[in-house]
This record gives C-alpha cells, structure tokens and sequence, in this order.
C-alpha cells in the first residue's frame, strides 16, 4: 500500500512580512489574505490531505515559496479513526433530532435530512453569526454539525458512512465511497468555519461538495486501445475543483493522464503538481495547483512559467521547444477567467499540444457544454 503524506503550515518564513506573504498565499490558494493569515501565526494548520511523497514535496516548495512555514507529515491511515462510544454516538442523535424538532415546527411539517433543511441552517447561520459566540457558538455548532452528519449518514448510506474521532476532530468517515479514496469529512468544524466566515465556507456548498463526490461513479476499466496508440484510461485522470462558482455548483474539470500535455508520448507518464495562475477582476491573482501528466524528458518543462513576451524579447531570452516538445514552458495556461465577487462564472485553458487539448475536450464534454469551462 502506497503511503501517504500531508502538508502542515507552521507559520512565516524568516525573511518576510506576514503583509508580503498573506498577499502570496492568498494568490496561491485562491483565498483572502484575511483568511490565510492563520497559516502564518506558528499554529499546526493542515493544509493539504493524502499526497504522495512527490506530491507532498512539491506543495511544500510551493508554500514556501510565499513565505509560509511548511512541513511533510506521514497521513494518519484509518486505524486512528476510532468511532464514537455509545454515548458519544447517542448525544450526537439526540442533537440531530433536536435540530429536526425545531425545523418541523418552523415547516409546519415534520422535518427530513434534505437539502431544504441544510438551506434553511445555512441562511440562519448568515443572519446570526454574530450573535454565535461563546458558550451560544459552541451549541449551535454541535447541534447543526451532528444534524449534517446525520444527514450523510442517512443519505449516503451506499459509502457506509460512520462517525469517528480522527486526528483533525470528530467526523463522518466513509468506509466504502466511490471507489476513487477514503473519506473523511467533518461537518462540526465546517459550522464553526461558517460562523467565523460567513458564505465562504456555507455549509450548504459543502453538504452540495459531498454529496457530488459520493454519487460520481467509479472510473471505468480502459477500453482497448486506439489508433493513435494510447488507450484511454491508460493513467488515472486527475481532477481539480472549483467550489467558488457563481451558480454555488462545484465545477469539476478533469485532466486526462494517458498521454503527456507537452509531446503527446504515452510512455513513462507521472503526475507533477503545476501552479496556474491568472489575474482576477479585482486585480487580484487566480493560483491553482493542477495534477498534469509529463513524460520525463518534459518534466523540467512544467515549473518555467512563461514570461511577457515583450519582456522576453527585449532581453533576448526567448526559449524554442526541441521536438517533440510543443512547449518550453509550461505547456497548459489558463487562458480565460471570468469572475466577480459572486464567484467564477467561466474558466478556460489553453494548450499547446493539440492532441492532449482534444482529450481535455472529449474528458469534459459535459462542462464546455454548459459553458463554465471553455
């Protein structure tokens, strides 16, 4: 069994200012530089989950490169996730019918686990978040965070799902999900997100963001081979998701891994993290990490970040790709990026290798469709 590894912020580097850095990472993880400022003030924040050893270190240069303190830690495996004692467990259920109780009276009929009730927790968590504090917040996020857990419990009975004590907090862990990982959600800690943050971390997005992940399918087994050489599933796709959307729908695009995004080749295949970025309405930037398949002749070709043309031009620094290489630098960009304080409206990517561009099409014909992705 491959191990996995997570990445943990220990506050700021030596060197820069918590301004400087705030300003970074939030460029990087595509957040507020309010928001990212507790990865800089010495506090364990785990950033990221269930990297393998390469993957790891690649977001850990990333991180460091905005002048957070990053470490590599060993993935805690499912033994530590020790379900809750019958105590536990009943004090949980006697807070999800409490919440239930007082919903049936509020809709005049008896109350289900449903999205309308998670709309319904979410719009009361918005207009009173700031009268939630102290002793008031601890009870309103144990009471709504175990009618969520519930509720995955109730609903998303096919992933065998079961509250546990993990090493991040009490959760709901997912013994059998899609087929793709192991689970582990935890629905407490989203309430307190949403009390302290607002519409950002909506526990309605994340009841949404969960519920999508345990109905999507399995992939399935590769089809035989086509006539250009490659089969289709020869290397598991990745994903990247985007929660911050202007319809509140995780948009989830898919990039294929059987040939690589620079020469096309189909041998020798790994999966190298790669930081896109573009500039958002406000001035700000848009970064996301991508998971992108290279052979490792064009490994190097995924960390050069392409300059100003003009810039490069001027200083005589302007680099060809040797063939079969289409790119240089980096050979995938996001090219469009329409956005607004409500979220991203569309998102699209440009290619320098037409063959990994048409399976990049064929992956998320779905999406271009509706035109969120282009």
């Amino acid at each position: 069994m491959n191990k996995n590894y997570r990445i943990v912020a220990r506050g700021l580097k030596d060197g820069y200012s918590a301004e400087q850095a705030a300003v970074l990472l939030a460029g990087l993880l595509k957040r507020s530089p309010d928001e990212v400022k507790p990865l800089l003030r010495g506090r364990s924040i785990v950033v990221k989950k269930r990297l393998s050893i390469e993957d790891a270190t690649k977001y850990k240069t990333a991180l460091d490169r905005c002048g957070c303190v990053a470490e590599i830690e060993d993935e805690p495996d499912a033994s530590t996730h020790k379900p809750l004692s019958n105590e536990e467990l009943a004090r949980m259920n006697a807070y999800a019918q409490q919440i239930r109780d007082t919903l049936s009276k509020e809709f005049g009929s008896e109350a289900k686990y449903d999205m309308r009730a998670v709309e319904w927790l979410a719009n009361n968590l918005s207009a009173n978040r700031a009268n939630y504090t102290g002793d008031l917040g601890n009870k309103v996020t144990k009471l709504y965070g175990a009618f969520l857990g519930n509720m995955l419990i109730e609903s998303c009975a096919d992933a065998q799902p079961v509250w546990v004590k993990a090493p991040d907090g009490v959760g709901i862990y997912f013994r059998k999900p899609n087929g793709r990982m192991m689970n582990v959600v935890f629905p407490i800690s989203r309430v307190l997100k949403h009390i302290e943050h607002g519409d950002e971390y909506s526990i309605l997005a994340f009841m949404r963001a969960q519920q999508k992940f345990l109905a999507e399918k399995p992939a399935r087994k590769a089809p035989p081979a086509r006539k250009n050489g490659y089969s289709d599933g020869a290397a598991p796709p990745s994903q990247l998701q985007i929660d911050d959307t202007v319809d509140h729908t995780p948009l989830v695009i898919v990039f294929p891994h059987a040939i690589c995004c620079n020469c096309a080749t189909a041998k020798q295949i790994h999966s190298i993290p790669s930081v896109l970025s573009k500039q958002c309405y406000n001035g700000s930037e848009l970064s996301v990490i991508v998971d992108l398949p290279y052979c490792v002749p064009c490994v190097p070709s995924a960390e050069r970040v392409k300059p100003n043309l003009v810039f490069a031009t001027l200083m005589s620094v302007v680099h060809r790709p040797v063939a079969p290489q289409t790119s240089y630098y980096q050979p995938v960009s996001i090219s469009t990026l329409i956005d607004s304080p409500e979220g991203i409206a569309t998102i699209g990517f440009e290619f320098s290798n037409p063959l990994y561009e048409k399976e990049f099409a064929r992956a998320n014909k779905q999406e271009l469709g509706k035109g969120r992705l282009v």
